[in-house]
């Protein structure tokens, strides 16, 4: 009985400590592995000894071993309480935020993408109209100033018309045509890799936060954010540099605004705006969620890890002698 009992309780250890530095240490397997693996090997063999030494009843109760075991038994209870805290918080009060976080990147990264096509089109459309105005302004006028000016706008990046020799009154209308085209293949093929970036993160990362794969639930949430944070950059540059209507995807002056949550650091790179839900962050996580009653499990837990302890019998027992006879202590079979 006692046996099984410690085994179940090395065996909880492994579990929650591994889960506990999987999340703090963002989804590193084999590095959690070796803390669980040796936090349960060092329990296992402190517990042996503790118990060794209850059996080996000395009149000296408190020897130097049993007090030095006890110290180290404290000392492992440290880091080994923390990890289980944390892995019952995830589990408990994160999880159900970091699902539907998840399912929020999902959502924006969509939403990123028809905000995309609409500005897009609404621009094309524009281009084209001024393009196809000017051009005709330019075919039908013999004002030289007027010609030159018009020159100079459409030879500009957004245009890119720069040879107006050709163009008459028969075919002004192609160069917009033309310059239109030119617009949709190039927002066509940068929709075309954002939507399969998408995809392909989307459909081998979310299952796995809405199913909770807690070997890979940190990696594939990090997945998705890096995600969204590259379809963002790229649409975005795009936009810079083709000269859109710039700030599509943020509105500094509206910090309410939820719809893409992003913000612009000093490089002009889009940042999202992360989970409250730091897996990484014992300290963060707890102020977030505050779990005081989380430290009632945890000692429940060091009971039954020490129970075969307590149910150790021993071979005697004590029985100490008043101080004018000392030689009558020892032990009593």
């Amino acid at each position: 009985m006692q046996t099984i009992l410690q085994f179940i309780g090395l065996f909880i250890l492994l579990i929650l400590s591994f889960f506990g530095a999987n999340y703090m240490l963002n989804g590193d397997i084999i590095l959690s592995g070796g803390i669980s693996l040796t936090l349960v090997i060092l329990m296992y063999f402190l517990i042996e000894f503790l118990k060794k030494r209850k059996v080996q009843i000395t009149k000296s109760k408190f020897s130097t071993g049993s007090i030095l075991g006890w110290v180290l038994f404290t000392v492992l209870c440290i880091p080994s309480g923390l990890l289980i805290v944390h892995a019952l918080n995830v589990e408990i009060n994160a999880k159900k935020d970091l699902q539907g976080y998840a399912n929020n990147i999902v959502s924006k990264n969509q939403e990123v993408i028809n905000l995309f096509q609409t500005e897009n089109k609404q621009y094309i459309s524009e281009t084209y109209l001024i393009a196809r105005n000017e051009l005709e302004s330019y075919v039908n006028s013999s004002n030289e100033t007027v010609r030159d000016s018009i020159k100079t706008l459409l030879a500009t990046s957004r245009f890119g018309i720069e040879n107006l020799q050709e163009i008459d009154k028969t075919n002004f209308t192609n160069s917009a045509v033309a310059l239109q085209s030119a617009l949709e293949i190039r927002s066509g093929n940068l929709l075309d890799s954002v939507s399969d970036r998408s995809a392909r993160v989307i459909e081998n990362n979310a299952y796995l936060v809405e199913n909770w794969s807690r070997l890979r639930v940190v990696t594939s949430l990090q997945e998705l954010e890096n995600m969204l944070e590259k379809n963002l950059n790229q649409l975005n540059k795009f936009l810079v540099n083709e000269n859109y209507k710039t700030n599509i995807f943020s509105n500094p002056n509206d910090p309410s605004n939820e719809v893409l949550a992003v913000l612009t650091d000093e490089n002009n790179q889009l940042k999202i705006v992360k989970a409250n839900s730091n897996l990484a962050s014992f300290s963060e996580l707890w102020g977030q969620y505050k779990p005081y009653w989380l430290i009632i499990p945890v000692f429940i837990f060091f009971f039954l890890l020490l129970l075969p302890f307590m149910l150790e019998k021993t071979a005697g027992t004590y029985v100490g002698g008043d101080d004018e006879e000392i030689d009558k202590g020892g032990i009593e079979i």
